[in-house]
């Protein structure tokens, strides 16, 4: 049995206008995965790149079973570039994901991964490029056998850069609790560089307590042991009792993942729609068929014939022409993470701008309604009408 734990922590720094960093685990049938996501660019839009680096690689491993581990990690990775790639967000970051009694790590842009083993803090390389920055990437990723009394830390660029090497070896030999540690790192790391964000991932595969050593070896001796009655007796009621006990802590173990999966699902789920209400709409071309006005083609994207004038420039008498291409701004073009019917894909999403003109009618409006029945692949693209604010 492979004894695992962990402890992270993020911050924005003193200086800092926003935390772009953003920190993740979660365990899943896969595997167990920490990560560590540095988003780059001008506030938001820094923000916006780690969560979806983030988010993107979490939602691949759950939503797909993949049987070589270094398999779905690079996939995963994958995805995550050309979704950044797509929408022009660059992420740095780093990751471990644990399965078994085998590590992986992989690293992006300047973020770091340490090992400390036996008194010895050594880095593991095998640096990727930046996130988004090329369409197509080929993920470099380090298998590693887990070594008992070893600590895995994964460091966002801000926190390696502020943190010296005498720092680091003090706090992770020391006596501190594993949450202590990591808060220690990350005021020091604060306290030599105060304009950058600091998040920090500490792993630690502590040694098996003295009770679980016990069971492993008393497995295979006991078949020899001379069976006593009263030996056999205690032997029932300990192991009855260990057995209980077991029991409630697995319950109780299960019921905290739930909770913290649900709650950490919701958390997304709010954290993504704040920021989609804050974004600007995206502008889209639409050509102009026959019998088509301006005043039509508004109402077909929840738009204004204003709006439309403006982006087009056009003259007072909002003239166009068949198979003219026209700007039109809508609220978004929304890609399907997962296979979903339009009606679950609005009560979960969308309903919520139902007074600002936003239905399954004009959702289906503003797409071609045919594509747009049944059940809807992954990927499928869905153009998300303008919000009528009047």
């Amino acid at each position: 049995m492979i004894l695992v734990e962990s402890s992270l922590k993020s911050e924005k720094g003193l200086q800092s206008v926003v935390n772009q960093d953003y920190v993740l685990e979660f365990s899943c049938s896969q595997g167990h995965l920490w990560l560590v996501a540095d988003g780059e660019g001008e506030n938001l839009r820094g923000v916006q790149a780690a969560r979806l680096f983030a988010d993107t690689v979490r939602n691949f491993i759950e939503d797909n079973k993949i049987t070589n581990v270094q398999d779905l990690l690079c996939k995963a990775i994958m995805k995550a570039n050309e979704i950044l790639h797509k929408k022009m967000l660059f992420a740095e970051g780093v990751f471990a994901f644990q399965q078994g009694n085998q590590v992986y790590v992989a690293t992006f842009g300047k973020n770091k991964a340490l090992l400390w083993h036996k008194k010895t803090l050594q880095e593991i390389q095998n640096s990727n490029p930046v996130l988004g920055q090329q369409a197509v990437i080929q993920p470099t990723i380090t298998a590693l056998p887990i070594q008992k009394n070893s600590q895995i830390l994964l460091l966002s660029k801000g926190a390696f850069v502020g943190l010296p090497f005498e720092a680091l070896k003090n706090t992770l030999q020391s006596k501190q609790s594993l949450q202590e540690k990591v808060e220690t790192l990350v005021k020091t790391s604060l306290q030599f560089q105060n304009n950058e964000n600091s998040s920090i991932a500490l792993i630690t595969f502590p040694q098996e307590s003295l009770l679980q050593m016990t069971k492993r070896l008393w497995k295979p001796v006991q078949p020899f042991v001379v069976p006593t009655l009263f030996l056999a007796t205690i032997i029932t009621f300990v192991i009855v009792t260990q057995r209980t006990h077991q029991q409630e802590i697995e319950k109780i173990e299960n019921e905290q993942i739930q909770f913290q999966r649900a709650r950490e699902k919701k958390r997304r789920l709010e954290d993504s729609l704040a920021q989609v209400d804050k974004a600007k709409d995206v502008i889209i071309k639409h050509k102009v068929q026959k019998g088509e006005t301006i005043g039509t083609i508004a109402r077909k994207y929840n738009s204004t014939v204003e709006a439309l004038t403006a982006l087009n420039i056009l003259d007072d008498k909002a003239n166009i022409a068949v198979g003219q291409e026209i700007k039109v701004n809508v609220k978004m073009i929304y890609t399907l993470p997962k296979a979903q019917t339009l009606e679950s894909l609005y009560n979960e999403r969308f309903k919520r701008w139902e007074k600002l003109g936003v239905t399954i009618e004009s959702i289906q409006k503003a797409n071609k309604p045919k594509e747009l029945k049944g059940l809807l692949p992954q990927g499928t693209q869905i153009i998300i009408p303008a919000l009528n604010r009047k």
